[in-house]
């Protein structure tokens, strides 16, 4: 009966994640093709962090007013083996209201996040998806007319819901364990250290 419910999460989660994927795009898409869309300074970033930690990731920043973006970054990680990994995709919307001007100087943020995931270690895994509120603060430095280096820190109350199992391997046969959790916590949720490109 676990195993049945266990596969049955996993399924949902795939479709889940399709869904999702479909609306992020569908924002982004709605974002740059309007007229006044292709006006605004914008800005494309990657976290190097991110990219060191094998998460595949970029975020997407528009202007709304002088002193005000719109950020929208979107993360990926494929990394699992068969004893630890962790699997994930996240997207974290948010607004961010500059100090001095845009893509220049320091920034605080505010931002939302929704996320699917699977956690694996020491034969446990951890498998359904979060959401939550944070805020941060980054600083962001002009390297030319068109690049730039931006450092952030954020801090979230995030609510988990999530299957958790344990496998026991007896020679050909295994038993799985299965539980469902649900919590909420404060978590560091930002350390990015990003290169973004002007447009």
């Amino acid at each position: 009966m676990s195993r049945f419910l266990f596969h049955k999460s996993r399924v949902n989660l795939r479709e889940n994640i399709r869904r999702w994927a479909f609306s992020v795009a569908a924002l982004v898409v709605m974002t740059f093709v309007g007229g006044e869309a292709r006006a605004q300074f914008s800005s494309v970033a990657v976290n190097a962090i991110g990219l060191a930690t094998g998460n595949i990731n970029a975020a997407i920043d528009v202007k709304l007013d002088t002193k005000i973006s719109l950020n929208m970054p979107l993360s990926f990680s494929p990394v699992m083996s068969r004893k630890v990994g962790w699997q994930n995709v996240v997207f974290a919307p948010g607004a961010r209201f500059w100090t001095n001007e845009l893509y220049n100087g320091s920034f605080i943020g505010v931002y939302g996040s929704a996320a699917y995931y699977r956690l694996r270690y020491d034969g446990w895994n951890r498998q359904g998806w979060a959401a939550g509120v944070g805020v941060s603060y980054g600083y962001s430095h002009l390297l030319t007319k068109r690049w730039n280096l931006e450092i952030e820190v954020g801090v979230s109350a995030i609510y988990a819901d999530f299957d958790k199992t344990r496998n026991y391997e007896y020679g050909i046969f295994e038993d799985e364990y299965w539980w469902r959790k649900r919590q909420v916590r404060i978590v560091p949720s930002k350390l990015k250290v990003s290169f973004g490109y002007l447009f």
